[in-house]
């Protein structure tokens, strides 16, 4: 079932998703993984070295942001909207936190609007073509942004 596709091995991840990616590109990942080498793959195995960044980077004490200056009500949708700022944006299937990231996506119309998920075997862009319904409700419909 879809649970099996989404819970996979973070090398298995970074194959998946290596071609959509630029060398050397630096990632944002929103996750509630919390097994610090998980996304080891993703720095070394996904087209190459790159810096990959999360939330915990950021908002720490004595980092960029205290935590204490950020309710942790609204960490997710900062994130939602950090993700929705990507040059493209890679996600989960069963997800409602991603569906809404890329409602963002096309609300911004962002250069990129397709759907990628990282429990598939993505072979580079895809040329996005809107669509109007789909009866899995976790996945966004374009209809929310495009005039169809």
């Amino acid at each position: 079932g879809i649970e099996k596709r989404m819970f996979i091995p973070g090398a298995q991840t970074a194959k998946q998703v290596a071609s959509l990616l630029l060398p050397g590109e630096k990632l944002y990942i929103s996750t509630d993984e919390t097994s610090p080498g998980f996304f080891d793959a993703l720095r070394e195995q996904a087209g190459g070295p790159r810096e990959v960044f999360q939330w915990r980077d950021f908002v720490k004490a004595g980092g960029v942001v205290d935590p204490a200056s950020v309710s942790y009500r609204i960490g997710g949708l900062i994130e939602q909207v950090v993700c929705a700022a990507g040059r493209v944006f890679i996600g989960s299937e069963a997800s409602t936190f991603s569906g809404f990231i890329t409602r963002l996506r096309g609300y911004m119309n962002a250069t990129d609007k397709s759907i990628y998920y990282h429990s598939n075997m993505n072979n580079g862009s895809v040329q996005y073509k809107p669509w109007k319904t789909t009866p899995k409700y976790m996945v966004e419909s374009s209809a929310m942004w495009e005039d169809i």
